[in-house]
């Protein structure tokens, strides 16, 4: 197979791209440990919407940690932990929905889940991509590469930006486990509560 020092690698060889990788899934495995803690601390078994966070956790967990492995484990425990990421991602629209539909429109339901269901094909195309790209078509770009049939000039594409997106997102749903309406109506009810103490409206009985 290719030399290590070739750019094209799949996994980075370069020591800083090793370190910025590495530190990028670490954060991301640790922020989604942390939010995974609380949220189980805090979930209440009857409330669906509460356990889909904590699966919507647990699913991408896996894609901090795919670092590790060396070629040929490295392509597919990187395309078996998307697949789990890739379902987080959806699940995530899925949870904003449901924290959400308070506010929607019979209509706006209709449209939010339609173009929800419109978009799942092309995440079961990404995850073929995954597995035919770290896999199978790699080998075959690799091996012509080789054999001097072309060159490649490709940078690793290692970037951690993508994974601050994510742990925000997640923090966006573990944040507050209710769904907005019902998290608004309690606050507002905390607060009226907090304004009506005893003794500050006198109550006279009728003459």
């Amino acid at each position: 197979m290719a030399s290590s020092s070739m750019p094209y690698t799949i996994r980075p060889t370069s020591p800083d791209s090793l370190v910025l990788e590495a530190w990028g899934q670490g954060y991301m495995f640790g922020s989604l440990l942390v939010m995974i803690t609380i949220t189980m601390a805090n979930i209440k078994k009857a409330v669906l919407l509460h356990k889909l966070i904590a699966v919507e956790l647990l699913l991408a967990l896996g894609h901090g940690t795919f670092i590790f492995l060396d070629e040929p484990g490295y392509g597919w425990y990187l395309s078996i932990t998307a697949v789990g990421l890739n379902v987080s991602w959806s699940l995530h629209n899925l949870i904003a929905w449901m924290k959400l539909r308070g506010f929607f429109s019979q209509l706006g339901t209709h449209l939010y889940l339609g173009t929800l269901l419109l978009a799942q094909p092309y995440w079961v195309l990404e995850i073929y991509a995954n597995f035919a790209f770290f896999n199978f078509a790699f080998v075959i770009v690799d091996t012509c590469a080789i054999l001097g049939v072309f060159d490649l000039d490709l940078p690793t594409g290692i970037e951690p930006f993508w994974k601050f997106a994510f742990v925000f997102k997640c923090l966006s749903d573990t944040i507050i486990l209710d769904d907005f309406k019902s998290a608004l109506e309690q606050v507002h009810q905390d607060r009226f509560r907090d304004l009506l103490q005893p003794g500050d409206i006198e109550l006279r009985a009728p003459q």
